[in-house]
């Protein structure tokens, strides 16, 4: 039946993009040189990223991708940037992986650079061009290149894949729209935005965090839209450890227990340090940056 030839492509995607990551290595911690060992949690996200149709091509075009800091987020972007340029099948393809600034743009490019040294093979296969922060993949012709909002060119972008680093320090939506509109000729383009919580309500982020809650509730709102969002309810005892784990699903494992307890015990003592471990250790919406002590 047809059903069971499109569960299998399904299948059969995601456990190709599993594998490939798997064979991947971590390159800082205590895990560095050790090849990925994809989390349950994580194998989730990356089977909810490929998921395909019934013609083969992956389903989702926007993915909004919310956790808390310390979860591994640019080790896992990294290797999604180079999946999609090495093993999506893309003749010409361009990956990007974009972000506020500079220094967070080469935050991403750097770890992927690093994954390719760390594999013989795939560095023979590979060129990586550090001052471009640009690497080529010579058998299909494509390159993964991080930009940032502060310095790029606003045309001439053909993109396959983009992946949006902390896009809630996104000064503006220029760059998002500029590389959204630049996919029109991609066969399953993907955009995909990861981040934290932010507390403008005006942002690019608040308006796809918005939707993405529409979307959870009904997808039919929006079929090509995956929201998959790690958070700690807007109402939660962010003291609570509880709440914690709702939001961290790297907690005890590569993201430190106690590191998490010295920042609450600090966010308590020291009021305005609250909102900034709600949003960045909780993916909490907050009102504002910091909390303003009554004087």
């Amino acid at each position: 039946p047809k059903s069971w030839w499109v569960r299998r492509a399904v299948r059969v995607a995601a456990a190709k993009a599993i594998k490939a990551i798997n064979e991947l290595t971590h390159t800082k911690g205590p895990f560095a040189g050790q090849k990925f060992n994809l989390r349950p949690w994580q194998i989730d996200i990356v089977k909810k990223i490929f998921r395909t149709g019934p013609d083969g091509r992956r389903v989702y075009r926007q993915v909004l991708l919310m956790l808390p800091r310390k979860n591994g987020k640019t080790e896992l972007a990294a290797a999604l940037a180079l999946y999609f340029l090495l093993c999506d099948g893309e003749i010409g393809g361009e990956v990007y992986s974009a972000a506020a600034d500079k220094d967070q743009a080469a935050l991403t490019f750097n770890v992927a650079a690093q994954m390719i040294r760390n594999d013989p093979y795939l560095d023979s296969i590979c060129e990586i061009v550090d001052s471009q922060k640009r690497i080529v993949h010579r058998g299909s012709g494509s390159f993964y290149r991080a930009i940032s909002a502060e310095a790029y060119s606003k045309h001439g972008f053909n993109a396959s894949v983009v992946i949006y680093d902390e896009l809630h320090a996104a000064p503006n939506r220029e760059l998002w729209d500029v590389l959204s509109t630049s996919q029109g000729a991609r066969s399953q383009p993907l955009l995909m935005a990861i981040s934290t919580a932010g507390y403008d309500r005006h942002s690019l982020l608040w308006e796809l965090y918005a939707h993405a809650i529409k979307v959870l509730e009904n997808p039919a709102i929006d079929p090509s839209f995956l929201p998959i969002i790690f958070e700690a309810p807007i109402g939660a005892d962010w003291t609570d450890e509880q709440v914690w784990n709702q939001a961290n699903p790297a907690l005890g494992d590569f993201r430190s227990f106690e590191e998490m307890r010295i920042a609450c015990r600090r966010a308590q003592g020291i009021p305005a340090q609250e909102n900034t471990f709600r949003r960045l250790s909780l993916t909490q919406r907050t009102q504002q940056a910091a909390r303003r002590l009554a004087l």
